[in-house]
């Protein structure tokens, strides 16, 4: 059962990174050319990442039982890293003076802080109920 909770905070902290990255671009009022291939820009290197952080989640829960936090974390470092892979170079800005890899570094941390937060309150109401 945790493994299929694990497995939907990464799905969902995928999809809430793609929503984080629209919003923005229709807070800051960007077309579709200047964030045409954001969509691609987020999968990839999310896809990389559920299955990296899955696969550390395996290896590593039978020996120490790791909580839906420290999973989360192990999520969000690989999703980083995959995105320094991948060419992450949040001063280069491209030819319409747009830096969506800064605006990628933001959805990821904002995503991170909502989902974690999130997390927070449902194991604080889930430790409660149990009292």
């Amino acid at each position: 059962m945790r493994y299929i909770i694990c497995l939907g905070i990464f799905i969902s902290n995928m999809i809430l990174n793609g929503l984080i990255m629209m919003l923005m671009a229709k807070i800051l009022n960007y077309d579709g050319a200047d964030f045409g291939m954001i969509p691609i820009e987020i999968l990839m290197p999310s896809g990389i990442a559920i299955l990296g952080s899955f696969i550390i989640f395996l290896l590593i829960n039978p020996f120490r039982k790791l909580n839906i936090i420290t999973s989360i974390y192990i999520y969000n470092g690989v999703y980083f890293f995959s995105l320094l892979n991948m060419g992450l170079n949040v001063s280069a800005k491209d030819k319409s003076g747009i830096n969506n890899d800064l605006y990628l570094l933001i959805s990821l941390i904002l995503s991170f802080l909502i989902i974690l937060i999130a997390a927070n309150l449902i194991t604080k109401q889930d430790k409660q109920s149990e009292i």
